[in-house]
């Protein structure tokens, strides 16, 4: 029922909806909000989708984020990566490990974001996070506010980086916490 309602709505709507779906927390939703990001639909849809069920947290999602993981929009694969994260699945390490490789800087970040909530034992996310301090696209400020939540103000640029690099730092040193256990 509440997937036709989302389909008979307009595109525009169907986007605002499935953000109002993700405010509900309820398990009724998560299968429609699954068909919507996996689906069809526009790059919104998708995006508004992903981030309603990282806000629900309902494990029946598992399998529709890590179909979200090949999606073509890489704002839809980060949601998921950081949904999967959320739930601490490590069913879904494989998945997320093969994105250590992607071209996407933001995409090896939120994956190894992940696997690192996940608690997963791999090498591979500290070369992954290393090799990532020196990447533009990463250290950029519209990327580290966003990604990385950079408590600096928005138009101090140099402070952003400098706290990006430290949050990259931080995380670099929890992976080879993780790596040595």
């Amino acid at each position: 029922m509440i997937d036709e309602a989302i389909a008979a709505c307009p595109n525009e709507e169907r986007q605002y909806l499935c953000l109002r779906l993700g405010l509900l927390d309820s398990a009724v939703v998560v299968c429609p909000l699954v068909h919507r990001m996996v689906g069809q639909e526009s790059d919104s849809v998708r995006i508004a989708a992903a981030w309603s069920l990282l806000q629900i947290g309902d494990l029946r999602a598992i399998d529709g984020l890590v179909q979200a993981l090949s999606d073509p929009c890489q704002r839809v694969v980060q949601l998921a990566c950081n949904a999967l994260g959320e739930l601490v699945a490590s069913c879904v390490r494989v998945p997320l490990v093969s994105l250590l490789d992607h071209p996407a800087a933001q995409i090896r970040l939120s994956a190894a974001m992940a696997l690192l909530q996940i608690e997963i034992k791999d090498e591979r996310i500290l070369l992954t996070l290393e090799g990532l301090k020196e990447d533009s696209d990463v250290m950029s400020h519209d990327v580290a506010a966003e990604w990385l939540q950079s408590e600096i103000k928005a138009g101090d640029i140099d402070g952003t980086r400098r706290s990006s690099q430290k949050k990259l730092a931080d995380l670099i040193e929890e992976a080879r916490k993780l790596v040595s256990q």
